[in-house]
């Protein structure tokens, strides 16, 4: 059961709560919510819409938690972690991020991204890129329907774990997990010409800045098997359940969102 069951304002030094429909909105330009070097901070409870990222927790940002807000329509991604360690991202619905639903990003440590829903992404739904490890990406529906976004840069593709590219340094992103996450693929979408719905592929790069060590178990595909099939480019090949089922499982999705809206 990964609800979490201490109390909200327990434990947490900061606090940013959504008391009677708090919204954060903008013209596309601002980021919802941005953290740096913040121990302890809880993000609950908030709408937040058409912003340039929905919540952004980067450099030695601690202990932190993004729990049961509701993001949409972010020009890049809903929820960035740049640096952020020993942090949760939970119950969270997200729909429309221009990039990614949550990004692991750039030495991002020991966070855990749990029970999210993620719809019309444009690039990843969960990423861990760039030196980040020791993540757990366990039990999010990510449900790739079209969506008009200004903020799109190229085909969306599912959950993956990637190297570290010549800009970052020779940290290689090594030791997440992704256990049991789902993707459901609408047959409106065409199929990525550029990625594949689950991948820890490196893109490329040398060897000892490529992705290793991680666990990749139980997750699930559901959708048309047109164009390359869901894990042909994975290692992971063990890891992953195909089923055909044209449009997937709306029912599944509903069923997040009440999850998110009743355990956050």
């Amino acid at each position: 059961d990964f609800c979490l069951s201490r109390g909200l304002g327990d434990v947490y030094k900061r606090q940013i709560l959504g008391k009677d429909g708090g919204r954060i909105e903008s013209d596309g330009s601002c980021t919802g919510v941005h953290a740096s070097g913040a121990d302890g901070l809880l993000v609950h409870g908030l709408d937040i819409v058409n912003t340039w990222e929905g919540v952004a927790l980067k450099w030695g940002t601690t202990n932190a938690a993004v729990r049961g807000n509701t993001i949409q329509k972010t020009y890049k991604r809903a929820v960035w972690m740049l640096g952020a360690r020993d942090s949760v991202v939970a119950h969270n619905v997200i729909e429309n991020p221009g990039w990614d639903g949550v990004d692991l990003d750039h030495e991002s440590d020991r966070n855990t991204v749990v029970q999210n829903t993620v719809v019309g992404w444009h690039r990843w739904p969960v990423f861990a890129e760039q030196g980040s490890r020791d993540n757990l990406v366990v039990e999010n529906l990510a449900v790739l329907v079209s969506m008009d976004n200004d903020g799109e840069i190229g085909d969306a593709m599912g959950f993956a774990d990637h190297g570290t590219g010549i800009h970052f340094g020779k940290r290689g992103t090594q030791n997440n997990a992704f256990i049991e996450n789902t993707m459901v693929r609408s047959s409106s979408v065409p199929p990525s010409s550029t990625g594949y719905s689950f991948s820890d592929e490196a893109d490329g790069i040398p060897e000892k800045k490529k992705s290793s060590g991680h666990v990749f178990r139980a997750n699930h595909y559901h959708g048309p098997l047109t164009g390359p099939h869901p894990d042909t480019k994975a290692k992971w090949k063990t890891g992953l359940h195909v089923a055909e089922h044209g449009d997937g499982s709306w029912v599944a999705y509903q069923d997040a969102k009440e999850r998110a809206g009743s355990c956050g």
